[in-house]
């Protein structure tokens, strides 16, 4: 099952064109055989996170020069989109025109914990703004966040 969502207009970004960011892979399947994804998630909290990993990468497409950066529940359908490695390069070029490469190890050198924050909290803001729906996990607006929201805190 491919999955897609129509991204809202945005006047500044796409002078009011409309867009859809489209995955190739069946990613909501894939999840339920990944060891990554936690045992419990239930069919809905897939859906959901799968959604939100969708609008996300809606933000890369009407914010290309952006630097972004996921929840733990986004950064999970990221790397199970990556680990389909067909599908994430043509639906990269697709969807940007080039390849939106991950990078694992960002906030993790020194003094870059800082960075990340700043990159996350911007990315939850920007998200909200577009969606007018919370970026965290649970339904936590982005003033609710914490480090230990992002990927690898």
């Amino acid at each position: 099952m491919d999955a897609s969502i129509e991204l809202l207009p945005n006047p500044a970004a796409e002078r009011g064109h409309s867009r859809a960011v489209r995955v190739s892979a069946d990613l909501l399947r894939a999840s339920y055989r990944s060891e990554a994804f936690p045992a419990d998630w239930s069919e809905l909290r897939r859906r959901e996170s799968l959604e939100r990993y969708l609008k996300w990468l809606g933000l890369k497409v009407l914010y290309p020069a952006r630097r972004l950066a996921p929840t733990r529940d986004i950064d999970l359908f990221w790397q199970l989109h990556m680990l389909h490695p067909v599908a994430y390069h043509r639906d990269c070029l697709a969807n940007f025109g080039r390849l939106f490469d991950h990078d694992g190890t960002f906030g993790k050198g020194p003094g870059e914990a800082a960075a990340l924050r700043e990159v996350f909290l911007a990315t939850g803001t920007l998200y909200e703004a577009t969606y007018g729906e919370p970026y965290g996990e649970n339904g936590r607006s982005v003033g609710a966040l914490a480090a230990a929201d992002t990927w690898h805190a």
